[in-house]
């Protein structure tokens, strides 16, 4: 999978970044935030400089159909910068926009004929994140194969040189007459940082692409979120202490496989419906709460959403084992145990909900979370609380009743 790269010498000198273009929406480019357990700030994307272009151009029999002038829609200017503050690993993104979608895929299809195509298509952003100093650095060449996930096309590169050893990744993420090119650039990597940050990157590409122009900006459906957001923030400000405010979701989380369905749902949501979320804690129970609501195209589309939230115990299992001391343990209780529930008897909202309690290796608490979502019409809510406390009196569950009937009562309304 991987070729090698080797980088006689290199530097990151970034400046603090504006706001993304506006000739798309804002939230249609990767944003700041933690991809794979790192931490990303946003640096100014200056100009690229064709440090390789005429190589990689060279290198591409079918260059003509990899022309990005061919993209007659509103571009992304310069795309986002996104890095590590030690320039240690280096993100680049920008959106080119086709007539149409067929443009689009002929484009990508194009691209992947070859190594050097797909190098050559994603030639700006291989440009910005590697820089010229204090010379041109080693021409990069890529695998003879590429890989392909869902819209997305990547190769991967490597470099073993003493000096300077890394490692990095080119994809094109395609969607309707969008595509988005993006290299990830890592010095002295760490095992298996690549593949995880590749994951997480393109995947958040795409997702933050086709929720920023798909159904979510339907102004129906924003119309209808932003109204139940409206009452739902005045029904907890009088019924609750938890201080919500309005929040937006970042991009997609690096799962464990056993988190597949609850992925699927989270990306579902955010491509075809309008999703509206919020975060507080109450200051007395330090219990801290994110919940969301979803306006859907139909009601088939909440069904689909409550349905992967079915059979989740494992992986609320992995998701809350992950960074825990060796020797504890999670215990996850689904309630209702089958199937779904009710909030009350003249309810028609279903609901499903996961309780973790984690313990330290000698039984002592350390938290509990929840996760519930509920679903009725053509709309949904999805709470996640948190509790990080060893006071085993605070009954999590309780706490949260009138947050879950507030959601209900406005997923409710005609």
């Amino acid at each position: 999978m991987f070729h090698r790269l080797a980088l006689a010498a290199f530097a990151s000198v970034f400046v603090v970044s504006a706001a993304p273009p506006a000739e798309l929406p804002p939230n249609t480019l990767l944003v700041p935030g933690t991809y794979a357990g790192t931490e990303l700030r946003g640096f100014t994307a200056r100009e690229a400089q064709p440090l390789y272009t005429d190589a990689l151009k060279q290198g591409c029999p079918a260059e003509a159909g990899v022309d990005t002038a061919l993209a007659k829609g509103p571009p992304a200017g310069n795309g986002v910068l996104l890095g590590t503050s030690d320039g240690r690993i280096v993100v680049s993104e920008s959106i080119h926009a086709f007539p149409n979608a067929k443009a689009a895929r002929k484009f990508v299809t194009t691209a992947r004929s070859s190594s050097g195509c797909l190098g050559y298509a994603g030639r700006d952003s291989v440009n910005r994140v590697i820089v010229q100093y204090p010379q041109l650095p080693p021409f990069p060449t890529f695998v003879h194969e590429s890989s392909r996930e869902a819209g997305t096309v990547f190769a991967t590169f490597a470099g073993t040189s003493a000096a300077a050893p890394l490692e990095g990744s080119t994809a094109l993420v395609v969607w309707d007459h969008f595509v988005a090119e993006a290299t990830i650039r890592i010095a002295v990597p760490r095992p298996g940082e690549l593949d995880a940050l590749s994951r997480s990157i393109f995947a958040s590409i795409e997702y933050d692409g086709r929720s920023a122009t798909g159904a979510a900006t339907n102004p129906k459906f924003a119309q209808q979120a932003d109204a139940l957001a409206k009452d739902f923030l005045a029904r907890v400000a009088s019924s609750t202490a938890f201080g919500l405010q309005p929040s937006t979701r970042s991009g997609v989380a690096s799962n464990p496989p056993s988190c597949a369905a609850a992925t699927d749902a989270y990306v579902h949501s955010g491509v075809h419906g309008a999703v509206r979320g919020f975060a507080g804690q109450d200051p007395t129970t330090h219990i801290a709460a994110k919940p969301e609501i979803i306006v859907f195209p139909t009601a088939a589309d909440a069904d689909r959403y409550l349905k992967s939230y079915g059979d989740l115990s494992s992986c609320f299992t992995d998701l809350n084992q992950a960074g825990l001391p060796p020797g504890s343990t999670v215990k996850v209780e689904r309630e209702p145990l089958r199937g779904t529930g009710s909030l009350s008897k003249t309810s028609s909202a279903k609901i499903v909900s996961y309780l973790s309690t984690l313990e330290g290796p000698n039984g002592a608490q350390l938290g509990k979370n929840v996760v519930a979502v509920i679903t009725t019409q053509n709309r949904a809510a999805f709470l996640f609380a948190q509790l990080i406390s060893s006071d085993a009196t605070v009954d999590i569950g309780t706490q949260l009743d009138q947050l879950a009937r507030d959601l209900g009562a406005v997923l409710s309304q005609k």
